[in-house]
């Protein structure tokens, strides 16, 4: 394995954390959204088509459920 010799941190054009430009004289374009102090709206999430109900309702013909009469309390 080849040892390199240490890169001096005070290199021209070093600076710690910042990406290195892409081309030599060139500066890093900035990391900033492309509308500055406009956030990026989410994608909308298309609302899912209306699933179908299994319960069966009164109205339907041949479901009708056996309903026991509620006697009033006296």
């Amino acid at each position: 394995m080849q040892q390199l010799p240490p890169f001096p941190d005070d290199a021209p054009g070093f600076e710690p954390g910042a990406p290195e430009p892409s081309e030599p004289g060139q500066p890093a374009p900035p990391a900033q959204p492309s509308e500055p102090g406009q956030p990026t709206p989410a994608p909308q999430e298309e609302p899912p088509a209306q699933a179908p109900i299994d319960v069966p309702s009164p109205s339907a013909p041949g479901t009708e459920t056996p309903t026991t009469p509620i006697s009033p309390i006296a």
